[in-house]
């Protein structure tokens, strides 16, 4: 049985909050596809299904005290709209932005065979959002599934309980 570390529970902590309440909503965004891997984009989205990919951009750490051994770890994280068009693109961005008003809960997951579980450790704080923008502008050329993309850049940090 093996665990996962404090990033790869960030992200998949991040991936299961958005694919609840996707589903959960009065919207009820059943056809989105929450992943992790930029390269399964191409192969989940049609025109009917947009995607939303979930990755660490980057952690940085800063000592929590001087002369201190341990570690205040920050993430930036990136989400990603692979959108159906421009419409789909804002209305899944602008959901996005109001759920990372509050905190999310922070997993520790478990991994046996193909079996993953999750046990409640903490929240994830959103410290800022440092982007929200539409991410490609010349598209004419590019692949359909590339036309309608959003990015939302913001920085987090773990609050163990």
């Amino acid at each position: 049985m093996g665990k996962y570390r404090e990033s790869r529970n960030l992200e998949q902590s991040i991936v299961e909050f958005l694919e609840g309440e996707l589903t959960e909503t009065p919207n009820n965004w059943d056809n989105v596809f929450v992943i992790k891997a930029f390269s399964q984009v191409h192969k989940k989205w049609t025109s009917d299904n947009p995607v939303i990919c979930v990755n660490m951009f980057s952690p940085s750490s800063v000592r929590k005290e001087i002369g201190g051994k341990t570690f205040n770890n920050t993430y930036t994280m990136n989400i990603r709209i692979f959108g159906t068009d421009d419409g789909n693109r804002l209305d899944l961005s602008d959901f996005i932005l109001n759920l990372l008003e509050n905190d999310l809960d922070y997993y520790e997951y478990t991994v046996d065979g193909e079996n993953i579980s999750g046990e409640v450790k903490g929240k994830i704080s959103i410290l800022r959002i440092t982007r929200n923008e539409k991410e490609l502008i010349n598209v004419e050329n590019l692949a359909q599934s590339d036309k309608f993309r959003s990015i939302i850049t913001f920085e987090c940090h773990i609050v163990l309980s």
